[in-house]
């Protein structure tokens, strides 16, 4: 009887969580009754991204986005079709950071940081340790789980 009932427990709990209501699903849902136009979306998906905030008080309370690439693919998929001031909007709201005149290199990145204003880190030391962290997730990525090297952005601000 136990072990039906913590199954049941689990079961009950899964559907909880895997039916939650996301802030990208519920921005997909009103874009798709026509509640919201595709520049709206995409604002939206971008503020969901980027600065919760920003986002109408109705998507605030739900469950942000884990990774924020599926959005950002999808806004430069759709951006011929956004209007001149949504794409203006957008440009501002995914720029690279600025301000951060520190740099440290690693072999696969070089982590812009600064330690003073609100965009500071705690410690040089900090940059250190996430910077290991990243070299790690690259190795286990490209080496582990075979996932090609990304591609160099170029003249995008990055070295």
């Amino acid at each position: 009887m136990r072990l039906k009932t913590s199954i049941l427990m689990l079961v009950s709990l899964w559907v909880c969580i895997s039916s939650a209501e996301t802030m990208l699903s519920a921005i997909d849902a009103e874009y798709r009754t026509g509640q919201i136009t595709l520049d709206e979306a995409m604002l939206f998906k971008a503020y969901s991204v980027f600065d919760h905030e920003k986002l109408p008080p109705r998507f605030r309370s739900l469950e942000p986005p884990r990774c924020g690439t599926p959005a950002i693919v999808e806004i430069r998929r759709n951006w011929d079709e956004l209007s001149q001031s949504t794409q203006n909007a957008l440009a501002r709201i995914m720029a690279r950071p600025t301000g951060l005149p520190l740099t440290y290199n690693t072999t696969h990145f070089k982590m812009h940081y600064t330690l003073t204003g609100s965009d500071a880190v705690p410690n040089e030391s900090y940059v250190h340790t996430m910077a290991d962290k990243f070299e790690d997730a690259y190795t286990f990525e490209t080496g582990t789980l075979g996932y090609y090297t990304p591609p160099s952005d170029g003249t995008a601000g990055g070295d």
